[in-house]
């Protein structure tokens, strides 16, 4: 009698533990069901802002770089301009030219007259030695020829004057000398600044 009665407990027992178990089973197969949809969507999403991210932020410093290089570009063509404007101001013609009323070569000696050209050759190349540092090597080394050079040739013609010549005749032997000197450094210097200007804004 005791036997009749536990049996069918037991299999009501096992059959209701079976049946949550299942229901357990199949409630974790729809929350996954649910859930991975959900982290897959997200990630695809997460993924997608930070692609978008990224882009932007190569974007952004595309334009900061490309912006710098025109400011350089800039500054770059202005020191060039400069030292242009540099290498006409230092011929002998236009240093002779920007002398004033006190520095008269009809009023002053060979040696003052020296003295005052090489002050005046030193005094734009000083003011434009920062200017290297935005041209090549090679035309820097060109422009300091350049400079020594004219410096040799006041030198030289101061030289060769009669012990008696004045300022005004040290003037315009050096003015004959210099125009039929041929290609000078500084003409050849000017064509290098010219040249690697055209190099740089292809």
């Amino acid at each position: 009698m005791l036997k009749a009665l536990l049996i069918p407990n037991i299999c009501c027992i096992f059959a209701a533990n079976l049946e949550n178990r299942l229901f357990m089973e199949l409630n974790w197969v729809n929350i996954w069901l649910v859930v991975l949809p959900i982290v897959v969507i997200g990630g695809v999403f997460v993924w997608l802002k930070y692609l978008e991210y990224r882009n932007a932020e190569k974007e952004r410093q595309w334009e900061m770089k490309s912006a710098t290089q025109k400011e350089i570009s800039a500054i770059r063509l202005r020191a060039y301009e400069r030292l242009a404007l540099m290498l006409e101001r230092t011929t002998p013609e236009a240093m002779v030219m920007r002398l004033t009323a006190d520095n008269n070569p009809a009023l002053m000696s060979v040696h003052e007259l020296q003295r005052v050209l090489l002050m005046s050759l030193r005094a734009e190349f000083d003011h434009n030695m920062s200017q290297q540092i935005y041209v090549s090597e090679e035309v820097w080394d060109k422009i300091i020829l350049a400079r020594d050079e004219m410096a040799a040739f006041i030198n030289s013609v101061a030289i060769h004057l009669a012990p008696d010549a004045t300022g005004q005749e040290y003037a315009t032997t050096l003015l004959t000398a210099y125009t039929s000197n041929g290609v000078t450094p500084h003409q050849q210097a000017m064509e290098d600044l010219k040249a690697e200007v055209k190099q740089m804004t292809k």
